[in-house]
């Protein structure tokens, strides 16, 4: 069997490595993520739109400029042209690296409070090119979860004391709290008709 072209996004394993690459992966790590993208690939958010690779570029660079951003792929399921993923931002001002005169580095706990933790939905449309399966839309939703992660305190009492609490309850029913944030299968299972043991991922 041939090995997938460069770029392609056929598979979750591929297009988990260039959400990677495109948050934390330096200047070459950018690049070649954006081979993953058609030329006139859009990115959109209720925050933002960013049209074009060349844009895209721009916009990444920007991002890893500003953040040490410690990227977490939760969740990802390819099917045909439509793809599904979760992902956890982990932000941590770049500024909060620099060495302040008399003091040195900013302590560890500090830094901490400062990362700003948040899940991401993000839903791609992708389109068949001679080089395989490229991204030609992106569009994301911060996920309801964000407010439960948006502040360190709150994310370990949710850690420590909610989920253990709730566990039994959620395993039973047999779907982690499946009516804020249903698996990314699930989700193409609803929208398709494909279910993942039939599928191929």
């Amino acid at each position: 069997m041939s090995s997938p072209a460069r770029g392609d996004v056929g598979s979750p394993e591929a297009l988990a490595a260039v959400l990677k690459n495109l948050c934390r992966g330096g200047r070459a790590g950018v690049r070649d993520a954006l081979e993953a993208f058609t030329e006139g690939a859009v990115l959109r958010s209720a925050l933002f739109q960013v049209r074009g690779r060349d844009r895209l570029f721009g916009f990444f660079r920007a991002w890893q400029a500003a953040f040490d951003d410690h990227l977490e792929v939760l969740d990802v399921a390819v099917h045909g042209n439509k793809a599904l993923a979760r992902v956890r931002h982990n932000l941590q001002p770049r500024v909060l690296n620099a060495t302040v005169p008399g003091v040195g580095g900013l302590p560890l706990w500090f830094k901490r409070l400062a990362t700003f933790p948040f899940i991401v939905s993000a839903e791609f449309t992708l389109e068949d090119t001679p080089r395989g399966r490229r991204i030609s839309r992106w569009e994301e939703d911060i996920s309801v979860y964000s407010l439960i992660y948006s502040l360190p305190l709150a994310e370990r009492l949710w850690g420590s004391v909610v989920e253990p609490a709730t566990g039994a309850i959620v395993a039973s029913a047999g779907a982690a709290f499946d009516g804020l944030a249903p698996s990314v299968d699930k989700r193409l299972r609803d929208a398709t008709g494909w279910h993942p043991g039939l599928g191929d991922i």
